[in-house]
């Protein structure tokens, strides 16, 4: 059996490239964990955006449907949006048993990365 020398640098970049594309999640890898407090924040001020009420008659025990009035696509783009922005997963099954604002606050932060 004849040997072969292996190029260890090309070895290196193959597994780089190998390891980079399987795990390519299309979003930035470098962002930091974002805290309980910070994915708070920033799920308040989305869904006052998709509500459109003012942040002064905002509350988590808000229902989504009545209180918030969000219908189910507003609902499905709310999800789409919560596992982009915060790199989670969250079933079909999930998001049609939230009721409130405070249960998917719970639900956001449950799912985010420990740091």
């Amino acid at each position: 059996m004849k040997k072969r020398n292996i190029d260890v640098s090309e070895l290196a970049l193959n597994l780089n490239y190998l390891t980079s594309t399987y795990y390519d999640t299309g979003e930035d890898q470098s962002k930091d964990v974002q805290s309980g407090r910070e994915a708070e924040t920033q799920l308040k001020n989305i869904m006052l955006e998709m509500a459109a009420i003012p942040d002064s008659e905002f509350s988590w025990n808000h229902t989504l449907r009545t209180e918030l009035g969000l219908d189910s696509l507003d609902m499905v783009e709310l999800v789409m949006i919560c596992e982009k922005d915060f790199g989670i997963s969250i079933s079909d099954k999930e998001w049609q048993l939230l009721s409130t604002a405070g249960n998917l606050r719970d639900l956001v932060i449950s799912r985010l990365p420990s740091i």
